[in-house]
């Protein structure tokens, strides 16, 4: 889809036939596995080719330089399907918290092969439903883990979520998974603006913020917002 190449490809990434083809059958998987189980409430398919593929891809930029990377250690197994995310190519390390269906890890570990995504959900039978995808796609480098996202024992180097709560709590949940060099990229909507003003004091003192607006025409009134440690 041209959607997809020209958002991998302003961030500097080439998308190969192959990813084109896994984040197409991730798609196809995903809307077919949604009749018996609700993973997304977008079921047609070009509607979730932009509001999915084309939305998670936004995050590209924001994502660490593969030339860069420390290695990471493969994660654990936490109870998923799939086989711990240790493929060689694996340097960094993704937390999708509160996944669902998979979305946006599930589509940055098909473009980022270099990155070991570990997909944290609440939901035991969802993250088997996408582990399953994958493994029918092929994608060596994701693992799930089911937790509650405070209650999850490691850390990362980027940290993602996609409409899984307001700032202030998901900033609550989400700093035992984040070291000092590590990034919460969360996808926001037009309420980026109130729940930025909802912030605590304590927070703002912690935290640094950056809001980036999508350029993306399909996909407008889209923000992420990044938020890391503030240096001591």
């Amino acid at each position: 889809m041209k959607l997809w190449t020209d958002i991998a490809t302003a961030a500097g990434v080439n998308l190969s036939a192959e990813q084109i083809g896994r984040l197409g059958a991730y798609l196809d998987g995903l809307i077919e596995t949604n009749k018996t189980l609700n993973l997304t409430r977008i079921v047609d398919r070009q509607d979730a080719a932009v509001k999915h593929v084309g939305d998670a891809l936004t995050l590209l930029p924001f994502l660490p330089s593969p030339s860069t990377a420390p290695i990471s250690p493969p994660p654990p197994r936490g109870g998923g399907d799939l086989a711990p995310a240790g493929s060689a190519a694996a340097r960094w390390s993704l937390a999708d918290v509160g996944t669902g269906g998979g979305i946006p890890g599930v589509i940055l570990a098909i473009v980022r092969p270099d990155i070991a995504v570990t997909l944290i959900d609440s939901t035991a039978k969802k993250l088997a439903a996408v582990a399953s995808i994958c493994d029918r796609i092929g994608l060596t480098n994701v693992t799930t883990l089911h937790a509650r996202i405070e209650q999850t024992p490691r850390q990362f180097d980027v940290i993602t979520a996609r409409g899984v709560a307001e700032l202030t709590k998901l900033l609550g949940w989400c700093r035992g998974l984040m070291k000092p060099t590590s990034v919460l990229l969360a996808m926001k909507g037009p309420r980026v603006v109130e729940e930025m003003e909802n912030l605590t004091p304590a927070q703002r003192k912690q935290f640094q913020f950056e809001q980036h607006g999508v350029t993306v025409p399909e996909l407008s009134g889209h923000v992420i917002v990044r938020a890391a440690l503030k240096s001591r």
